[in-house]
């Protein structure tokens, strides 16, 4: 019996695992355990990869900082500093919360909870799909730096989405927890201590403002600059979003690179210029530098998630079935 689906939604990324007996094992998406926090609109809704690819030659219909937006009044100063991070217009939504107009040819207002309940719905079919089972429940983590507001938008997307919501910790125990958690958007270090079905928050510190977005924000001025040293004329405010997008999927590529080599690939000068084609070549060179890493160390982990999920009946065993017979699942 699977005992619970565990969900890290984070701001730029999301991963799902199931466990069984303390053991897990990861949830694929179109082949891949962790993919893009991203929302694509289309005749239907895209979620994750596909959706950032398609949103790279129309960039206006791609979502990607929805758990940012959510439970965000449109009068707090924040909002100015994300309208500068997204292709949508942010305007006032229900009860002054932010919403989002996406320029269709008749444009369309959306609130983010309602968009964020869709993409929990379709991470709850594709784990089911996967389990060929319901889980006993679902586990899914707050940053401890969300406010009321916030944690009741949580609420009402999560109760939407036929999700369960308990905001109580399951662990047990009396010891002080050090929880210190870098994500795609936020940096939270708390200390808390547990004892039985209660929490208590002794000290919560960090940077909401700080993740591995803004770590990919310092590669892509990082590029700007190596660009203008190439071509000085080089105007950024002249190019088009979807060059801008083309910019920041390198950037993005380059920054997971770096996380596990030294030193990215010698010439990154002549592979890098404002021309598009130029920068397409950059993007590919870097995708069959990263494939061998990646390929290594996932085969790794699907080794040490097999043996862990191996102690679990037969439920579980159908489930990893289903992963080796369809990976795009």
């Amino acid at each position: 019996m699977i005992d619970f689906l565990v969900v890290d939604f984070g701001t730029t990324k999301l991963c799902v695992s199931a466990t069984c007996n303390t053991q897990r094992a990861y949830i694929e998406f179109d082949g891949e355990e962790i993919i893009p926090n991203a929302v694509f609109f289309d005749d239907t809704l895209l979620f994750g990869k596909i959706a950032l690819s398609k949103g790279r030659s129309k960039p206006q219909f791609l979502l990607t900082h929805l758990k940012e937006l959510m439970g965000l009044k449109f009068a707090d100063p924040a909002v100015k500093e994300m309208q500068n991070k997204i292709y949508q217009k942010i305007v006032k939504g229900r009860n002054g919360f932010c919403a989002l107009e996406i320029p269709f040819d008749t444009p369309r207002v959306y609130e983010p909870c309602d968009i964020l309940c869709c993409f929990l719905k379709y991470i709850k079919e594709k784990a089911q799909d996967q389990l060929r089972q319901r889980p006993e429940g679902i586990l899914m983590g707050i940053s401890p730096s969300f406010n009321e507001l916030q944690k009741e938008a949580l609420r009402i997307t999560m109760l939407n989405s036929g999700f369960s919501y308990d905001i109580n910790p399951i662990s047990g125990g009396s010891t002080p927890i050090l929880v210190a958690d870098c994500g795609g958007g936020t940096f939270d270090v708390s200390v808390v201590i547990v004892t039985g079905s209660t929490m208590d928050v002794v000290i919560m510190k960090g940077n909401p403002r700080l993740g591995g977005k803004d770590f990919t924000q310092a590669v892509l001025e990082a590029i700007y600059e190596q660009i203008n040293t190439i071509d000085p004329d080089f105007d950024l405010s002249k190019i088009s979003s979807k060059s801008k997008m083309i910019l920041r999927d390198f950037a993005e590529n380059l920054k997971i690179y770096l996380s596990t080599n030294d030193q990215y690939m010698e010439g990154i000068s002549q592979s890098i210029c404002p021309c598009r084609n130029s920068i397409l070549f950059a993007n590919h060179s870097l995708r069959n530098a990263m494939k061998w890493s990646r390929v290594h160390w996932t085969k790794q982990q699907r080794r040490t998630s097999k043996s862990n999920i191996s102690a679990c009946p037969d439920p579980a065993s159908s489930f990893q079935s289903s992963k080796n017979t369809s990976p795009n699942s």
